[in-house]
């Protein structure tokens, strides 16, 4: 599974990872974390598909955690995104944007290993996209990505963005 953890408080995103980690080892999942310390950081590196879940802080410097996850939306709006706030204001907004949790600050052990319980009995990899073999390789194509299919008998060519 992997998390991107978008939070400007380094120790909030500590204690984050070490619950993660401690979820994986008990329930035999590889966790792998991303951290970003700001919106535009997480941005920078996002594409479709890359993570399992996000974890978006809503108060940030710059851009906020909301409008970071408009964003993601945009581009996938399939993506698992999960508010973490000292606030419940803003779960309205959450709701809006079809945030998949809204975790209070601090959060427990007990919370995050509910959310992971969550999210690992809904997913087992994401299956918005296309897999195929070509040769010995696997690949992934998310279908937003897919401008055109055509097959003629045992071939088939698919057009990407």
């Amino acid at each position: 599974m992997n998390i991107a953890i978008v939070d400007d408080v380094q120790m909030e995103t500590k204690a984050f990872i070490h619950s993660a980690k401690e979820y994986g080892a008990l329930n035999r999942i590889e966790i792998d974390v991303t951290c970003f310390g700001s919106a535009e950081e997480f941005l920078a590196d996002y594409s479709p598909l890359k993570y399992t879940l996000i974890i978006m802080d809503i108060y940030m410097d710059g851009i906020s955690g909301l409008e970071a996850a408009a964003k993601v939306k945009e581009r996938d709006r399939d993506a698992l995104i999960v508010f973490l706030s000292s606030s419940e204001e803003h779960y309205p907004d959450a709701l809006k944007l079809h945030a998949y949790d809204f975790l209070k600050k601090p959060t427990t052990k007990d919370r995050i290993f509910r959310l992971f319980d969550d999210i690992t009995s809904k997913t087992t990899e994401p299956c918005s996209n296309l897999k195929f073999t070509c040769g010995k390789e696997t690949i992934r194509l998310p279908y937003t990505s897919i401008a055109s299919v055509t097959s003629s008998g045992h071939y088939s060519e698919i057009t990407d963005e």
